[in-house]
């Protein structure tokens, strides 16, 4: 049901409205790529882990998605063996994701997505294993963890072109080959 969700933004009923998608507690895996591109005609998106308040217009994927449903209310989406867990690319509105365990990468190009009490966990990539933000991307973060991600450039992050904030995170036990377990950043002009 995540995946038809995530459908409905696209869809005419969805025009210039902001979209909240309430993902229920449990275990969503093998998760093919959700994308949002310049082809989403919601003003916004929200994707939000557990039950939360409906803004415009909110849209609830359904347990029937979950393989299990832990008691502690956890909400983990998981792609696809080697394959992102989600993309987004120019001309994609802004995408708000909140108190969700997400282990895949993130790939965040020409667009604007914030993170809010979100868990990055054991993703694994070539650049950026749990986030990559790049040719122009902003990523906003907030109380989230980045935890056993690794890649070859940027175990946790990989910042390319691109503007990212962390307030408040914490990078434990990431790993990369060739530079920055945590951060790898490249083409940036960092600010203070």
């Amino acid at each position: 049901a995540l995946v038809a969700q995530l459908e409905a933004i696209y869809a005419p009923e969805t025009a210039g409205l902001l979209v909240e998608i309430v993902v229920t507690p449990g275990d969503h895996s093998d998760l093919p790529t959700l994308e949002l591109n310049a082809s989403v005609v919601a003003s916004g998106v929200s994707l939000v882990g557990g039950s939360a308040p409906a803004r415009e217009r909110s849209l609830s994927a359904s347990s029937a998605d979950a393989t299990t449903t832990p008691t502690n209310g956890e909400v983990t989406l998981r792609a696809k063996a080697g394959q992102p867990l989600l993309r987004t690319l120019p001309g994609a509105p802004r995408l708000w994701v909140r108190g969700l365990e997400l282990r895949g990468q993130v790939r965040v190009s020409g667009s604007h997505v914030d993170f809010e009490d979100c868990a990055f966990e054991d993703s694994h990539a070539t650049e950026g294993g749990a986030l990559a933000v790049v040719d122009g991307g902003v990523v906003e973060a907030n109380a989230c963890t980045f935890t056993r991600n690794n890649a070859t450039k940027g175990g946790a992050v990989l910042i390319s072109n691109a503007k990212a904030a962390f307030a408040t995170c914490n990078f434990e036990e990431n790993s990369a080959t060739d530079g920055g377990s945590a951060l790898h950043v490249l083409g940036t002009n960092g600010e203070g």
